[in-house]
């Protein structure tokens, strides 16, 4: 009995020394590549040279890092941020239904949220993260210090990333789509900042006369992978490397148009973020979050293997290692030592590879789906049978949106057998593996290798429709559903990320093969850190600290 009791004091001082033999960092670079699915690294990491591959090469890379929720954008970088699912963060998707209103996930209508127009004025709408319904990482930062001169700075293409990273008390940038300006809301300033009003002065897209994407590299081997040139099945029938493109054609249709699609965009972001550090790094403790969000764009329209798509994997490992040089040299210059350093790369989903091509190689489990067309199937044949017209009201990812003003008009058992009908239709399609109704979702119990379980992470209260479904692989239900991409599913082509950590003389080269979750990332952070983990966050470290 002695013994067994000397044996767990040892083991419990070992793995404290281990833990403690770590110094605690001071600035926190977190880089999120939105859409960078594990199989780049597979494919392409031999053709890598940049930042990504630096990362590879020096920090603990986890081989089998993985989301446990359907993905999504908001839902994932929401997640990355409090550390955990969003059936208790309360981002379900990108935007839902509540009260049968369309709702953007960072929408806040209040005017003390109102978004800032280039020459300081306000915009009549407003956005924020009051939607999120715990605290992140962020806002522990900012909160454990007693002068709260700690920082949390949050940049993204995309308002919904930034912001749920930012969450309540960081600061978040992104881009305004009506002017091509990086922008913020009264949420995070009472004024833009006199540097991001200059910045934007001095970067504006509409300066450049012409545009031409030229390809990393000349030799076409570094872009032979399956499916790359499928342009019949892509949302844009021409390509876009070796194109001149105007600034009438990135800005054509607002900024959003092609500009985001290009290199040029996640590096003026990368240039914001320099500049981001120059102005506010300082001896205090820091987190710079930074959302690349280019290859999803370009991704969701030509595909994951498509050449830009690639591409835009090899352009961001050139601009990541300019960034991570400019991390180095101005912490420096600000006595700031490496080892205070810690930078984190990872992504918020995978991606689902373009399914038609797959067909037509005799994958035969594929089927596409349009959303439209279910939804006004599903309608008429309510319609015909009870006389209600136009039941569903939408449809987000694994969810449809039924009226809710015509259901509460409704006899119970009447409402009973529209739900049963639905799901009745919806399970007589190949590839669409369980329908639930939300109580039933709610009380299912599964198997602890059933992945139908991700989808009852998506409910959240108010937020959430009345009918869930669950797909097959290499099944999707989308609006084009026969072009683009999504990433929408429970399986790991879309639940698969990388994830690297690296720490110069505290965490070194190491590749972990066993399983992690991404919700264990918030609680690994905080602790290098040494702030307080999210409230709500309760998962396990990452396993960075065995020798």
């Amino acid at each position: 009995m002695k013994i067994r009791y000397l044996l767990t004091i040892l083991i419990q001082l070992i793995v404290y020394n281990t833990i403690n033999s770590f110094s605690t960092a001071k600035i926190a670079i977190i880089i999120v590549i939105d859409q960078f699915g594990y199989n780049y690294i597979n494919k392409l990491e031999s053709n890598l040279n940049g930042g990504i591959k630096y990362l590879i090469d020096n920090g603990i890379v986890f081989t089998n890092a993985h989301y446990a929720q359907s993905p999504c954008t908001s839902a994932d970088h929401a997640l990355l941020s409090t550390g955990v699912f969003a059936s208790y963060h309360g981002i379900i998707n990108n935007k839902w239904y509540e009260n049968n209103q369309l709702v953007y996930c960072d929408q806040d209508d209040n005017n003390k949220a109102q978004v800032f127009k280039p020459d300081g004025t306000l915009y009549d709408y407003g956005k924020s993260a009051k939607n999120i319904m715990v605290d992140g990482l962020s806002d522990q930062l900012i909160m454990s210090s007693n002068d709260l001169k700690n920082q949390a700075w949050a940049l993204s293409l995309k308002s919904r990333a930034a912001i749920s990273m930012a969450s309540k008390l960081g600061k978040a940038l992104w881009i305004d789509n009506e002017t091509g300006n990086f922008t913020s809301s009264k949420a995070y300033f009472d004024k833009l900042p006199e540097w991001i009003t200059n910045f934007n002065k001095k970067e504006k897209i509409d300066k450049i006369i012409n545009f031409i994407w030229q390809p990393i590299y000349k030799d076409k081997q570094f872009y032979n992978i399956q499916f790359n040139n499928y342009y019949k099945y892509s949302k844009l029938e021409f390509p876009l490397i070796d194109n001149i493109l105007t600034v009438d054609n990135l800005i054509k249709n607002k900024y959003e148009q092609l500009y985001n699609k290009t290199p040029l965009a996640n590096q003026n972001l990368i240039k914001l973020a320099k500049k981001c550090l120059k102005i506010n790094l300082n001896n205090n403790k820091f987190i710079l979050w930074l959302s690349l969000s280019s290859l999803d764009k370009v991704g969701h329209v030509y595909g994951p293997d498509s050449k830009e798509a690639i591409d835009m994997v090899y352009q961001m490992d050139n601009q990541i290692q300019g960034l991570i040089n400019y991390i180095y040299k101005i912490a420096d210059k600000r006595n700031i030592k490496k080892e205070d350093i810690l930078i984190a790369l990872t992504a918020d989903h995978g991606v689902m590879p373009l399914t038609p091509p797959l067909k037509e190689f005799g994958l035969d489990i594929v089927h596409n789906y349009s959303s439209k067309e279910l939804t006004d199937n599903i309608n008429s044949q309510i319609n015909n049978k009870y006389n209600i017209k136009d039941i569903i009201i939408g449809h987000k990812n694994n969810q449809f949106y039924l009226n809710k003003l015509k259901l509460k008009k409704l006899k119970k058992n009447i409402r009973t057998n529209i739900y049963k009908d639905i799901k009745k239709y919806l399970l007589n399609l190949p590839g669409i593996r369980n329908a639930w109704t939300l109580k039933e979702l709610s009380k299912a119990n599964f198997d602890i290798l059933d992945r139908d379980i991700y989808i009852r992470r998506e409910i959240y209260k108010k937020r959430s429709g009345k009918i869930f479904y669950s797909l097959m692989p290499y099944t999707k239900i989308t609006k084009h559903y026969l072009k683009g991409i999504a990433h929408t599913s429970q399986y790991n082509y879309d639940t698969h990320v990388p994830l690297i950590i690296y720490q110069p003389g505290n965490f070194f080269k190491k590749r972990i093969t066993k399983n992690v979750y991404m919700t264990q990332f918030v609680p690994t952070i905080s602790q290098i850190l040494n702030i307080s983990r999210p409230s709500a966050s309760s998962d396990n470290v990452l396993p960075i600290f065995d020798k």
